[in-house]
């Protein structure tokens, strides 16, 4: 879409949450909110299909009519009316959508092993939650340690705790006791903060269930695997470093169209590091994170929101980019690159510094893109989708109005399940 166009999404919230539905009519498909002011709708946008394969143009579906719009499995089925059975207070983000999926998936996967690969993300996501709490764990220790003269304590490496902390063994050899360890942090803490040790682990335990999607902390960036964002983050350098590589022996055309995935997923991941440094430095000192406890949480759900929208949508673009590089057939990697430039995930004007440097290189990117693929316009007459523009002038002007206390919107919903 340009700029001369349609309205690109504002924020995250606009663009929507991907929704990993098999129907290939309702692949790419993102699902948002939609406020209507009295009530909210949901809708979704999929790419049209008009103007060909390499076209932008998408369109936009009630939510509620998605079962009539496109045939759909017996998981998809289930899917959609999994997501449809959430809460009006609760919103479809990537976090809430994944977490349906992961259910649907386990239960009632097309094969056995999409079956087996979700259990193992339950597996993985458990292992996860105690990486990070053990890593906590680590970060107050060494605060016990300044505050109290231990030496040891004070200067233990964070992987060394979470080591020492997990392996009863290791701690033997280490002359170490793990539990009294962690009784004595937990104390002081109690102390620090003059509330009962069970305030101080329900808060510990709070906190791990923010921040177990990014892993623990304090760990080397380079070679973190815990957290289902860090692992996603991972897999995207992965494959821009298999795409760089891939280019140097591909022909001009191709690598031109490379060098665009290139730049969106440098702009991304720019973006998601820059959130991953954030955390490490508010969680240095781990006693302030206790004491401004509000503070913590509103940092930790902001933390939570910027990067899962951002990595949003980029698991699925890996998936075909790797399964057509497997291949090693020059035409399905084409066919892939193709297909990722057309429906890569777009930065919302509003989560960014428009004044920046990195921001005029966007907009050329962005120019540069419809080159390359066709713009997103109103499928129907190629105009200006007054719609649109008018529901995004609406919302600029509601999001300058005074705040009150927001009240539970109903929906309008799809029909109930048969």
């Amino acid at each position: 879409m340009s700029r001369k166009g349609r309205p690109m999404p504002l924020s995250f919230e606009a663009r929507g949450a991907s929704v990993p539905f098999e129907s290939s009519s309702l692949r790419e498909c993102r699902l948002r909110v939609v406020d209507l002011g009295v009530e909210l709708d949901w809708e979704i946008t999929v790419p049209s299909g008009m103007g060909g394969t390499d076209s932008r143009s998408v369109m936009i579906l009630p939510w509620r009519d998605v079962p009539a719009f496109a045939g759909m499995t017996l998981r998809d089925k289930e899917l959609y009316q999994r997501i449809d059975d959430i809460d009006d207070s609760e919103s479809p983000d990537p976090f809430k959508v994944r977490e349906i999926r992961i259910r649907v998936d386990q239960a009632m996967g097309e094969t056995e092993e999409v079956r087996q690969q979700a259990a193992l993300e339950v597996d993985r996501e458990k292992q996860d939650r105690l990486m990070t709490y053990l890593s906590f764990l680590a970060q107050l220790t060494r605060d016990c340690g300044i505050r109290k003269g231990d030496a040891f304590m004070a200067s233990a490496d964070t992987a060394l705790l979470m080591r020492l902390t997990k392996d009863k063994e290791a701690s033997r050899e280490a002359g170490l006791d793990a539990s009294a360890l962690t009784e004595r942090v937990l104390s002081f803490a109690s102390e620090e903060l003059n509330a009962p040790v069970k305030v101080v682990n329900q808060r510990l335990e709070e906190l791990t269930s923010y921040m177990a999607p990014f892993g623990a902390v304090n760990i080397e960036a380079e070679n973190k695997t815990d957290g289902f964002l860090t692992r996603t983050r991972n897999e995207i350098k992965r494959m821009d470093r298999t795409m760089t590589q891939y280019s140097k022996t591909a022909r001009s055309e191709t690598s031109d169209r490379i060098t665009l995935v290139r730049f969106a997923i440098k702009d991304f991941l720019d973006y998601v590091d820059d959130r991953f440094n954030q955390i490490e430095q508010f969680f240095s000192f781990f006693m302030n994170v206790f004491r401004e406890y509000d503070k913590t949480k509103a940092f930790a759900q902001q933390i939570r929101r910027d990067v899962s929208y951002a990595l949003d949508g980029w698991n699925h673009l890996c998936k075909i980019w790797f399964t057509a590089l497997d291949s090693n057939e020059g035409e399905q990697i084409d066919d892939a690159i193709g297909y990722i430039l057309a429906n890569l995930p777009v930065m919302p004007d509003e989560e960014v510094n428009q004044e920046d440097e990195r921001s005029k290189v966007r907009r050329g990117f962005e120019m540069a893109r419809v080159q390359m693929v066709r713009t997103m316009v109103n499928w129907t007459d190629n105009t200006v989708d007054r719609e649109l523009e008018q529901r995004v002038a609406a919302a600029k002007e509601e999001r300058a109005k005074p705040k009150v206390e927001p009240k539970v919107k109903r929906r309008r919903r799809a029909g109930a399940r048969t």
